[in-house]
This record gives structure tokens, C-alpha cells and sequence, in this order.
């Protein structure tokens, strides 16, 4: 089953980490995070990295490096953050299930969730 990412601190060999900033643009992991490791055993394939804001800390998706990731459902609204890049992945039918991390709030209910349509 194809799978992204978050691109916020997971590893994986010869893929960038960016974070979402363009500090780290060009770091290109040599080895695969424990996280990355494990999904790949259970048969999951990476496909890429989803997008994030900058060092997962906006609430949107919005990074200068990437550019903006919007609701699929509608454009003139923000796909939340930090996970906002891997909800518009799921909303739009890219793949069925992604990476996502909740740190402060990106996908849990009732706080500042992906699904977000602020």
C-alpha cells in the first residue's frame, strides 16, 4: 500500500527532510528512522513526504518552501497544520492513509485539527 511521510523529523534513506523550511532543503537522510523501518516491514511503500509548515509550528500548512497546501474541499481555506498536507492527501483520494503527528494539536479533535476548514 502506498503511504507519505510527514516531512517532519522521519528519515528516509536518500529522501530530503526539509521540515518544512528551507534550512534544511538539502538534507538527504542516509538511513531509515525506527518509524520508517517498521512501516516498509508491514509492507507499506513510501511514496514521498507530505507537506508541513515550518518546523511544524503554524497553525496552516503554509511553508515559503513548498508553498501552501489548501482544503481540497475548499481552496480559499487552509488544510490546517502541522498535518495539513496529510489530510488534503487522504480528503483527495491520493492515498488512503498517511503520516501524521500530533505534537500540538495538527490532528486531534476540537484543537487545531488537519481537517481544519479555518
Amino acid at each position: 500500500m502506498p503511504y507519505l511521510l510527514k516531512d517532519i523529523s522521519v528519515l528516509y534513506a536518500d529522501a530530503v527532510t526539509a521540515n518544512g523550511t528551507a534550512l534544511f532543503a538539502s538534507d538527504v537522510a542516509n538511513y531509515d528512522s525506527e518509524i520508517t523501518a517498521r512501516l516498509r516491514r508491514a509492507g507499506l511503500v513510501i511514496a514521498g513526504k507530505s507537506d508541513t509548515p515550518e518546523m511544524g509550528l503554524a497553525p496552516s500548512t503554509e511553508p515559503c518552501l513548498f508553498g501552501p497546501t489548501r482544503n481540497p474541499w475548499k481552496l480559499s481555506h487552509s488544510a490546517g497544520g502541522s498535518s495539513g498536507g496529510a489530510a488534503a492527501a487522504v480528503a483527495t483520494g491520493m492515498l488512503p492513509m498517511v503520516h501524521g503527528t500530533d505534537g500540538g494539536g495538527s490532528i486531534a479533535f476540537r484543537r487545531q485539527p488537519a481537517a481544519s476548514s479555518a
